[in-house]
């Protein structure tokens, strides 16, 4: 009786099994959170074109300073200009595969873009998203110079080279 029991429970598992296996999704997916921005693959973001970039960096700076509609599409179209010029020097490639000269053309394209963005913006917006940029709140998994910021306290690793050194 045990045994009869045993298998017909064993039977009920493996048809609930394949019943799961066999069910199409029907269910919608979770629409994204609001006010977070989706996780861009590296794979998207180097297919997306100059006014995608464009438009990511410009909501990425409405979402620090809160733009008015005038003030967006002035940043708008400094960015797409810079974006596009930007993808004329490089061809599709990284930086550190650019020619000198190619990245100091990205280089001079970037301070006009700065210049433009803090004409647009007006200093005090622009001085908003810069320090929202030091804060912590743009994207990104490195801070500059690749290095972690150390906790209060903590020593330095006995690898890096002090002020002093360099």
């Amino acid at each position: 009786m045990k045994r009869i029991l045993s298998i017909a429970v064993a039977i009920c598992f493996t048809a609930a099994t394949f019943a799961q296996g066999t069910n199409t999704n029907t269910q919608a997916k979770p629409a994204p959170m609001q006010g977070k921005p989706e996780h861009r693959t590296e794979a998207t973001h180097h297919e997306s074109t100059p006014t995608d970039k464009a438009k990511q960096y410009t909501d990425d700076i409405n979402r620090a300073v809160s733009l008015d509609k005038a003030t967006y599409d002035k940043v708008m179209k400094v960015n797409v200009d810079f974006q596009t010029k930007k993808a004329a020097i490089c061809g599709g490639k990284k930086m550190k595969e650019l020619t000198a000269d190619q990245q100091t053309q990205v280089k001079q394209l970037k301070a006009t873009r700065k210049t433009q963005l803090e004409a647009a913006m007006g200093k005090d917006m622009w001085a908003k998203w810069e320090a929202s940029k030091k804060g912590g709140d743009h994207k990104g998994g490195e801070h500059k110079g690749g290095k972690a910021p150390q906790p209060k306290g903590a020593k330095p690793a006995a690898d890096t080279e002090s002020e002093d050194e360099k």
